[in-house]
């Protein structure tokens, strides 16, 4: 996060349409370089959900969360790309279209077939969707 913010801060133009798209082309940029590097998301680190529930719930959503963040890992690039922005970052489809430089159509069409892509890997593995 640092480096992303210290890069962006570096980088950032004087004017810009829509700041968090930006950004979000930025961290991006930074996600592409890492991903050269060899480093990218791992299922380790996925986020516990504390809401008063029990331990065997809490444990069947980490291991339900630990198999979506591997089947996302077994995802092409692009696919992992376009699933984190919409889901994880929730930009809407117009930002995602201008980080991504494509047309607000082709990524509805994009996302369509990376959700169907990644049911496809969930299914494989055991998961009902």
């Amino acid at each position: 996060m640092q480096e992303a913010f210290c890069r962006a801060l570096l980088s950032l133009p004087d004017q810009v349409d829509s700041f968090p798209g930006w950004l979000m082309r930025v961290l991006r940029n930074l996600s592409i370089d890492q991903t050269r590097r060899g480093r990218w998301m791992s299922a380790a680190g996925v986020p516990e959900q504390m809401s008063g529930a029990t331990p065997e719930t809490l444990l069947l959503q980490r291991e339900e969360a630990r198999a979506l963040y591997r089947a996302i890992g077994r995802l092409r690039q692009e696919d992992r790309e376009l699933l984190t922005l919409f889901y994880f970052a929730r930009l809407p489809l117009r930002e995602i279209a201008g980080v991504l430089g494509v047309g607000e159509g082709g990524i509805r069409m994009r996302l369509h077939r990376a959700r169907i892509r990644l049911r496809t890997i969930m299914e494989e593995d055991g998961y009902e969707l």
